[in-house]
């Protein structure tokens, strides 16, 4: 089902008011998001309009993709400050296993208006586009990814969530909620080892005490991916520098 149909409107008033039941779970920033862009819980926005006022802010926008895309596009349009939006409206009011419309537009971009946090995906972005063949940094870019970018967790008072994927999960919510113990301070090599499983509810989430906090573990991950590529030219006699 495309966004643009008039019939969505009700079922995206129905999905933002039940996230907005659990307003307190979701943090700062994301609301504040919401109020720049004037995203409404009375009718579906339309991307060309929330990516006007974007734009202004960070530079960023949404831009349409067909369903799941490849990881290189993915990054590649990260690191170009675009971020895939997806064309469907889910028919699950609390979870759904693919990105649709409302998993992008109200859970992911939102956060984009925050520079700090836009930043931040655009330098994921970067990073992965400089190990294109490297199949092991890959997965340890995703899982980077994953554990921020979509079921990211914050401490705001109490664990509030920054990822995409929950913000817009009244399941995954709950879940984060219910189960406090599940909720890990951000540790690098926990998170490194940490399992990426997209079609259930998470066993684990990974905290930041800060979005500056967010940054100073990115950075330490960007070290440790280029020690790892060093260490494979050094031990490599065919590298090229």
């Amino acid at each position: 089902m495309e966004v643009n149909i008039a019939e969505n409107n009700q079922k995206w008033q129905s999905l933002f008011v039940d996230c907005l039941n659990h307003e307190t779970l979701i943090c700062d920033v994301h609301w504040e998001g919401i109020g720049k862009l004037e995203i409404s819980d009375q009718w579906l926005p339309s991307l060309p309009a929330i990516n006007t006022k974007l734009s202004e802010l960070t530079g960023w926008e949404g831009i349409f993709t067909e369903g799941l895309i490849e990881y290189e596009l993915f990054y590649q349009a990260m690191s170009n400050k675009k971020f895939p939006v997806g064309k469907f409206l889910r028919d699950d009011p609390a979870f759904t296993p693919y990105p649709d419309y409302f998993h992008d537009a109200f859970g992911h971009i939102p956060m984009l208006h925050n520079q700090v946090f836009a930043d931040y995906c655009q330098e994921i972005g970067r990073l992965a586009l400089k190990y294109p063949k490297n199949t092991y940094v890959a997965k340890l870019i995703n899982r980077f990814s994953w554990f921020t970018v979509e079921v990211g967790v914050i401490r705001q008072q109490n664990n509030k969530a920054y990822g995409g994927a929950i913000i817009s999960s009244t399941k995954e919510l709950q879940h984060m909620d219910s189960n406090p113990n599940i909720v890990k301070d951000f540790k690098l090599k926990d998170v490194l080892k940490s399992r990426i499983d997209d079609k259930k509810l998470q066993e684990v989430f990974y905290a930041v005490d800060s979005f500056d906090h967010l940054l100073a573990e990115f950075e330490a991950f960007s070290r440790y991916i280029a020690s790892l590529d060093e260490a494979k030219q050094e031990s490599d006699p065919m590298s090229v520098a």
